[in-house]
């Protein structure tokens, strides 16, 4: 019996001797985690070229037939008019309606004012002016600037309030012919209009830009948008003081006033 147990013993002793396998250290595959697929783009798509926004047809000028049926009597175009605001004088002989239009950021026109009465020269209305001929030129004209023997009224244009010394000009052979000077003694002309002197009918004017660029020696001066004395005048345009003002204070030289006179 001692001798089996012995043997058992000798049996089991390589087992108990032989050392256990060395546990391996994981790899730093093993650690990481797994890598993703690489991102792979979309395939790209067709687009569609950019659309431009589609374009307005450009504005035209549109005006109320009253101004219309002016114009053509005239014999202009509403595209022969170059700023936004109109004065429109039709004549029957010495007697005038006097029409007032402007036209807005849409290039509509409107009547402005309601028609007012006036005047116009004694003998009519010419499309050949000549001084001292008691007629009112014919055509379209800017309106220059204003002035009076009266105080600004608050007028948009340039405004020349008279003096005793202040003169228009009318004698072809001066130099200054068709101008407003103010006489310092030193004159050239023998014939010119005393502003001061016509009263009430200069108490507010606006000057007709006719026979200014260039002057023309003889072709009528002083032509002016002024208060009526309730008669035909000499070559201007003349209407009520109330109505004058409405007018005077409503020209604005940024919108490029003009006056039709026909």
């Amino acid at each position: 019996m001692a001798v089996c147990a012995v043997l058992a013993v000798l049996a089991l002793t390589p087992s108990l001797l032989r050392k256990p396998p060395e546990a391996t250290a994981p790899t730093d595959a093993a650690t990481e985690p797994p890598t993703s697929p690489p991102e792979t783009s979309p395939p790209p798509t067709e687009t569609e070229p950019p659309t431009e926004p589609p374009t307005e047809p450009p504005s035209v000028p549109t005006a109320p037939e009253e101004m219309m049926s002016l114009l053509g009597a005239a014999g202009y175009e509403l595209s022969d008019i170059g700023g936004s605001q109109l004065i429109i004088v039709r004549s029957s002989g010495s007697e005038a309606e006097i029409h007032a239009y402007e036209q807005d950021e849409d290039l509509a026109w409107s009547k402005i004012f309601p028609t007012a009465p006036g005047y116009v020269g004694k003998n009519g209305v010419s499309a050949d002016k000549r001084e001292g001929d008691k007629k009112t030129p014919a055509g379209l004209f800017p309106i220059l600037w204003a002035f009076g023997n009266q105080p600004d009224p608050g007028c948009k244009l340039p405004y020349r309030q008279s003096t005793d010394k202040s003169y228009w000009v009318d004698d072809p052979d001066s130099q200054v012919y068709n101008q407003w000077v103010e006489d310092d003694g030193h004159r050239d002309w023998d014939s010119a209009e005393h502003i001061v002197s016509k009263g009430r009918s200069y108490n507010y004017a606006a000057v007709i830009g006719y026979n200014s660029d260039p002057v023309v020696p003889g072709a009528g001066s002083a032509i002016f948008l002024h208060v009526s004395s309730g008669k035909p005048t000499s070559g201007c345009v003349s209407m009520a003081q109330d109505r004058l003002l409405e007018l005077l204070t409503w020209l604005d030289p940024e919108k490029s006033p003009e006056i039709l006179i026909f």
